[in-house]
């Protein structure tokens, strides 16, 4: 028969001659508690699991009784069960099955480290008022979640990615929910300089070695973080100075975002998918700030450019070739759905004002039409 917890917790604390007081007093709980869990009256709380597991030189798949299993895969098999929940397109109660999924995970596989970092992502999504998927109903409860997930990832975490992924998860969450300070404390751990990447220490390492053609892969992959962490922040401008009427400022600002995607890609022989940013599709930003500025033929033409960019890309058969990215796989990129993106950007609110004009109803009925027959979606 297999242990319980309780049961492990009792053997590994004689197998150590620790006495209940003394563990207790090493994990800052009272022996009581200790007690309650040897009998199993009582279950550690998931935040003690590590300190637990270290108190005892353990593994925490020690304390689940896991040891001789294969606790990775079945970790696995869990986010992948979770992940098969959420709908194409996402949807606010998809992402909620897929959610509480990975909570009750984490109930048998407390701390581990995959788990907490898809669960504090998912929960990201539902709690972040900004998101489309945004949970109105159980959005604030998901964020007071999250704050534990991420002390969690950051007490425990072994990954600096992980870790300050969590923090960068607090700041937007914080900062959100109107707990500035907080959000400023979290923001406080990240470095000043954007070239500490993993990638850029890996060409490092190669160029030590007198190994270029790694090193140049690296420096490659560098690159296009950088383009995209450029193109985010392009975006987020135009953003803050078209809320601020500074139209003329906004549109310059991501047109020139979609120059410069167009200068690294001009060698392909297919379009980048890029533009398409998690505050919205570039094009779609500008043509919306040309809108405000009441550049209604500007904006039409923008939005026909997003079109002929998205059709483009799902065409397939293409190569994303460039001197700058020459060695990343065109499977890097991922290619969304072309007919749900495109259609998703046509309906947005902001172009309401235009979407019974002839021209705005001849741009939506051409983008049905050339992905109506599946040959677009079937490369997705």
């Amino acid at each position: 028969m297999q242990e319980t917890m309780g049961q492990i917790i009792k053997r590994l604390r004689k197998e150590r001659m620790l006495t209940q007081e003394a563990l207790a007093e090493r994990l800052g709980v009272t022996f009581q508690a200790v007690s309650k869990w040897e009998t199993d009256a009582g279950m550690p709380d998931v935040s003690q699991i590590v300190p637990l597991a270290n108190a005892f030189g353990v593994q925490t798949d020690v304390l689940f009784g896991m040891v001789g299993q294969d606790g990775a895969e079945a970790v696995q098999d869990m986010i992948r069960s979770a992940y098969a929940r959420i709908a194409v397109p996402a949807t606010t109660e998809s992402l909620l099955e897929c959610y509480q999924t990975l909570q009750a995970g984490l109930k048998r596989w407390p701390c581990h480290p995959a788990l907490l970092m898809q669960c504090l992502e998912v929960g990201l999504t539902l709690a972040y008022p900004e998101n489309e998927q945004f949970d109105r109903e159980n959005g604030e409860r998901i964020y007071r979640e999250c704050v534990r997930l991420a002390d969690l990832v950051i007490r425990y975490g072994k990954s600096a990615t992980d870790i300050l992924r969590a923090h960068m998860s607090m700041v937007l969450l914080h900062a959100a929910y109107g707990n500035t300070e907080a959000a400023r404390e979290h923001a406080a751990q990240f470095p000043v300089r954007a070239d500490m990447t993993a990638y850029a220490m890996d060409a490092h390492i190669a160029h030590g070695q007198n190994e270029l053609r790694a090193e140049s892969a690296a420096w490659q992959h560098a690159f296009l973080l950088h383009l995209e962490a450029l193109l985010d922040t392009a975006a987020a401008l135009g953003g803050c100075y078209a809320g601020l009427g500074q139209y003329e400022d906004a549109r310059y600002t991501l047109t020139t975002a979609l120059a410069l995607i167009e200068t690294v890609f001009r060698d392909g022989d297919a379009a980048s998918p890029l533009q398409v940013r998690e505050r919205g599709d570039l094009y779609a930003l500008a043509a919306d700030v040309c809108l405000r500025a009441g550049e209604t033929s500007e904006a039409l033409r923008l939005l026909n450019e997003m079109a002929d960019c998205g059709l483009s890309a799902g065409a397939g058969g293409g190569h994303l070739r460039t001197p700058l990215l020459r060695d990343i796989d065109d499977g890097f990129f991922g290619k969304p759905s072309v007919r749900t993106r495109l259609l998703n950007a046509l309906n947005d609110p902001a172009f309401d004002d235009i979407r019974e004009t002839a021209a705005f109803r001849e741009l939506m009925q051409r983008v049905v039409r050339e992905t109506a027959d599946g040959v677009l979606e079937k490369t997705d």
